[in-house]
């Protein structure tokens, strides 16, 4: 969240985010008197009223570029414009001039500074002065608390910059209360006071600005301060990428910062950050809750876009907040390190997406949707009922328990907002400060109130003020809405494509260039891909795919009855996945479901057939090719036998001593790499291929031409490796064997 205040630091940024009276062009329910599905007239700065004609003037022949033949008596500029299309029946450019001398002329106007105002903006401007005066009036919501009589303090603020991973000191004033006022599952809330550091007196009444402290009730460690600050400034910047895609909503997480008092004993820290009021609701955890019965589909779109965009490097969750202003987020990495023990890995990703069913907003983005069975998806409407809403630590990920029916709560009625009461929440202390200046952001909130008691940590902030509210399409249906929204994608588009370009971040200090920014978002622009196997396919097969863990972590989770209550499964689904894993190349799933289809032991799955409609030796086979491409030993081995002697083949005219021999070097190959010959009590030891090769040469077979010599160095190898392992006689009885293998040599 943006700090609004006296401060001035995040106004800049704050100034571009939310305009006042925005209104979404893409939504088509809820909408204040029209039908569903009526698409509203967006005011632009494109957009042309009587207002806005002052100071235009008529074209005149010198503001028509000059136009070159293209043949057909047709005339393009020699400049290319993006109002140049193509007629699709007479398949020649078309250029709309009038637009392109519009365009011309206002980029002049521009450079002499004669362009005409913008009417946008004075309504923007308008409607700041009129919140600012309701605020003004309003006064200060913890006056009563007679927080400016308490003692004042110096305390430090540590900032964290999410774009350059430093930290910024600076020194302020605070007055805070001496007891808690409320408190979650692990900290407890403070009311406190903060004096602008812009303030040139010590006017507390005027220049000081409404916070929240929170501290563990429990002691921990200090760096636990600073690794929730980081967690939770590195999924803002993940907000403004979001919002940089132009979303029917945006989003905004709280801007958190370490309060520590150096005065105090033992110099204790905090977290600070804006207090405002409204209705807290938590939309998803990181264990897998996600109530799609709910109208909201902003914060879960907002999930899977992080995840996208990151190229399924992590995923932003445990979504809660006041509407869009979300705090206390958690990030899940592919890797599961970093950001604490609710960090769940692939485990955690895995159970958002068995939650996830994607919306309008995620197909308006361009999301792909996760691959699940018909049966998963008719489940995503119940699957409130099957996920607890509270955050998990990592160790208790797999034995989550079922809510049982009585303590199971309906989130529905939280996300019915009556439009009539919907408000704005700011600080009073913002008024004087910024009345004449620019417009920024005013972040929509409910003006009702939540029974905080039961949420986590932090409560919800400070006073309201009534301003409209635009449309929003997170209250629709995906039934309602997707017809609606464009088939077009913000997530690949280029930006020189784009409409608007938002170069700042909030999550920035001044300190921050450009350069910064367009380098992150060329870093992740490189990365993002699809959440869909078939996407996957494409790629090069054995890298390490993380969809295709969470697939199998899936496979996992359906085979403890994670989702179900009876202690039964869907074994179609585990299937679904396991298979999903296996094309994804992860090589635990090839494996298994190789052993599936041929009918061997496996560890996963093990009381699951494969479907009967298929060639089971086929598939088997097929699958245990490709888990030996990818490195692993027995299936090296199993493919080089069933070369061998015919066993285990899908046809037997397939046998092939040639194959074989290849197969049982890259074994021997596989165990040098290693470093270790000695057997490690496996049943096919190294010595023994080495053996069963040098009886091949010494043969010879098809496509194998006889090679007493190579023969005795494979049995002298063979020796050697059973010498290692500690099997004497057997080294002896090769070494016998090479003998005879040399002999043939002299004998030839």
């Amino acid at each position: 969240m943006m700090e609004v205040s006296s401060d001035h630091l995040d106004l800049a940024g704050s100034a571009e985010k939310m305009p006042l009276d925005r209104t979404d062009s893409r939504s088509s329910c809820d909408s204040d008197g029209g039908e569903p599905g009526e698409r509203m007239r967006i005011d632009s700065s494109s957009s042309c009223n009587s207002d806005g004609l002052d100071g235009l003037e008529p074209l005149e022949l010198d503001d028509i570029k000059r136009y070159s033949s293209v043949g057909h008596g047709m005339r393009v500029p020699k400049k290319r414009f993006d109002s140049i299309c193509e007629d699709e029946e007479l398949n020649i450019p078309v250029c709309k001039i009038f637009s392109v001398a519009m365009a011309a002329k206002r980029k002049a106007a521009l450079a002499n500074g004669t362009l005409p105002p913008n009417p946008t903006l004075d309504r923007a401007k308008k409607n700041w002065k009129n919140a600012l005066k309701l605020i003004q009036e309003r006064g200060d919501p913890w006056k009563k608390f007679n927080l400016d009589k308490l003692t004042t303090e110096n305390a430090i603020r540590h900032r964290y910059n999410a774009l350059t991973k430093v930290w910024k000191k600076e020194n302020c004033l605070v007055k805070m209360d001496k007891k808690p006022f409320n408190h979650g599952a692990m900290r407890e809330c403070f009311r406190l006071k903060k004096l602008s550091n812009f303030s040139h007196n010590m006017d507390w009444d005027r220049n000081s600005n409404n916070y929240v402290v929170k501290r563990y009730m429990q002691p921990v460690d200090k760096e636990t301060y600073f690794d929730d600050v980081r967690l939770q400034m590195d999924a803002k910047l993940w907000g403004e990428e979001y919002n940089r895609h132009h979303p029917p909503k945006p989003v905004d997480i709280f801007q958190m910062a370490v309060l520590e008092f150096p005065e105090r004993e033992g110099q204790p820290l905090f977290h600070i950050e804006h207090y405002i009021e409204g209705n807290y609701v938590k939309y998803n955890s990181n264990s897998g809750f996600v109530d799609n019965r709910a109208c909201r589909q902003t914060p879960h779109a907002f999930s899977h876009f992080t995840f996208e965009r990151s190229g399924h490097d992590l995923i932003v969750v445990d979504i809660q907040g006041v509407g869009d202003l979300y705090t206390d987020p958690q990030i899940h990495t592919a890797m599961g390190k970093d950001y604490g023990d609710g960090n769940l890995g692939t485990k955690g990703m895995a159970l958002f997406f068995h939650s996830h069913s994607c919306n309008s907003i995620c197909k308006s983005l361009g999301l792909t949707r996760f691959d699940l069975t018909r049966a998963e998806k008719s489940e995503l409407n119940h699957i409130g009922a099957h996920s607890g809403s509270q955050t998990i630590l990592r160790g208790h990920e797999i034995m989550c328990e079922s809510p049982s029916p009585d303590v199971k709560f309906d989130f529905r009625h939280i996300f019915q907002r009556n439009r009539s009461n919907s408000a704005v929440y700011l600080d009073i202390n913002l008024a004087n400060s910024i009345k004449n200046n620019n417009p920024g952001v005013v972040t929509r909130r409910h003006r009702t109130y939540s029974d905080y008691s039961s949420m986590e940590d932090s409560p919800p902030l400070s006073a309201p003020l009534l301003l409209p509210e635009p449309i929003d399409e997170d209250h629709c249906l995906d039934s309602n809405c997707d017809s609606a929204m464009s088939d077009a994608s913000y997530v690949f588009m280029p930006a020189s494509s784009r409409r608007r370009q938002r170069q700042m971040t909030e999550c920035s200090d001044d300190s921050n260039t450009s350069k910064d920014i367009i380098n992150f978002q060329e870093v992740i622009l490189k990365k993002a891909k699809p959440s869909n196997v078939a996407s996957e396919l494409g790629r090069n097969f054995g890298h390490d795919s993380v969809l295709g863990q969470i697939h199998l972590d899936l496979a996992k989770y359906h085979e403890i009855c994670r989702f179900t209550d009876d202690g039964t499964y869907d074994r179609d689904a585990a299937f679904f996945h396991l298979k999903c894993s296996a094309d994804c190349g992860n090589l635990l799933a090839v494996i298994a479901i190789a052993g599936m289809y041929l009918g061997m032991p496996r560890d996963i799955l093990s009381d699951v057939s494969a479907p009967e409609n298929e060639n089971h030796a086929e598939m088997g086979f097929h699958y245990m090719e490709e888990a030996a491409k990818l490195g692993d030993r027995a299936s090296m081995v199993f493919l080089a036998r069933a070369y061998d002697n015919g066993a285990n083949l899908p046809d037997p005219d397939l046998k092939s001593a040639r194959k074989a021999l290849d197969w049982y070097e890259n074994v021997c190959k596989h165990d040098e790499d290693d470093g270790d010959n000695s057997d490690w009590g496996m049943d096919d030891p190294n010595y023994i291929l080495l053996a069963r090769q040098a009886e091949i040469w010494l043969a010879g077979a098809e496509g194998v031409e006889k090679d007493p010599s190579y023969a005795g160095d494979l049995y002298s190898q063979a020796a050697e490796s059973a010498m290692a392992s500690m099997n004497g006689k057997l080294a002896n009885q090769y070494y016998m064997l090479a003998e005879e293998a040399y002999g043939q040599v002299e004998e030839e």
